[in-house]
């Protein structure tokens, strides 16, 4: 399943992207999930996937690429968005 949440693309469902895809924004893929690109996937210049710690990105036959031959943000493990969490846990107590 893909959830826009926070101005983000949530992926909290193993998931295949087997067609073209245009993706503005950022791309999480949650713990314990797999994101599968057989299709392909063009990203703007600001945009990046995160792979949090325990979610998979397999590319099977896809490819991911920037929009009009640009660079993007490519691809991260998700550790800083863990550690923000935990920051601001810390900050509200």
């Amino acid at each position: 399943m893909v959830n826009y949440k926070h101005n983000h693309i949530n992926i909290d469902k193993d998931t295949i992207w087997n067609s073209q895809h245009l993706i503005n924004r950022d791309v999480v893929i949650d713990s314990g999930y797999t994101l599968t690109i057989s299709g392909e996937v063009w990203m703007v210049e600001t945009s990046r996937i995160i792979v949090e710690p325990g979610a998979k990105l397999i590319i099977d036959g896809g490819h991911i690429t920037g929009m009009c031959n640009r660079f993007w943000n490519g691809i991260e493990e998700g550790v800083q968005p863990i550690l923000h969490r935990m920051l601001q846990e810390h900050i509200e107590r």
